[in-house]
């Protein structure tokens, strides 16, 4: 879900799968030569008879990731932080993410004719729904400040490296700046999020795929 390269800057969105921008297909279109780079190198290593398991977050049919809230939050913050010029448009600009995801049907596509690729053949592809359970935790003892801080833990986890390698006035060195960044972005982060607590109905997908010849 990562990519080899940055195919293009989005006006609109930090994250490809959230972007309504004409630029989303850049995207669509690396992450189909980095999928077909990865299955062929895959397929070189493999004996006759092995076995490839890939495990991915998965696409929806309708296209969602489950966790579009987050992420529209996140962009808020990022937007809020522009216009008070805690970052400049330029860096915001440089934030967007290396990662784009894709439904079934596209990471199928490679095996449509003749129904291998690389010598590779699919065995199975299902999708399984992964358990929220910071949101089973809230239901139950009603602690916003705990779902929100889970929620906001995850994603700075997740995309707090990528966002600081954007800012211009940072380097290895300088934590200070990095960490003035992260406090900024998680304190609008916890207060965007805590105002409509939602579940993250997120998704895995898994694939089994067996060197043929």
């Amino acid at each position: 879900m990562w990519l080899s390269r940055l195919p293009a800057r989005l006006s609109d969105h930090f994250i490809p799968i959230c972007s309504t921008s004409e630029a989303r297909g850049e995207f669509d279109l690396q992450s189909a030569q980095d999928w077909e780079a990865f299955l062929s190198l895959r397929a070189r290593e493999l004996c006759v008879g092995g076995r490839l398991l890939v495990v991915l977050p998965g696409v929806a049919d309708d296209g969602s990731v489950g966790l579009e809230p987050l992420f529209h939050s996140a962009n808020q913050a990022l937007e809020e932080m522009v216009s008070e010029a805690v970052i400049t448009s330029t860096e915001r600009s440089q934030m967007t993410l290396m990662n784009h995801l894709r439904p079934e049907s596209a990471l199928l596509s490679p095996f449509q004719q003749p129904g291998e690729f690389c010598g590779l053949v699919v065995e199975e592809c299902k999708k399984c729904r992964l358990p929220d359970s910071a949101w089973e935790e809230y239901q139950r003892n009603g602690d916003e400040r705990a779902l929100t801080a889970s929620r906001v833990s995850f994603l700075r986890t997740a995309f707090l490296p990528s966002f600081a390698c954007a800012l211009t006035h940072a380097n290895h060195d300088d934590g200070e700046v990095v960490n003035r960044f992260a406090e900024e972005l998680e304190n609008r982060l916890h207060r965007l999020v805590a105002i409509r607590p939602v579940a993250m109905h997120t998704l895995v997908q898994i694939m089994v795929f067996a060197r043929k010849a």
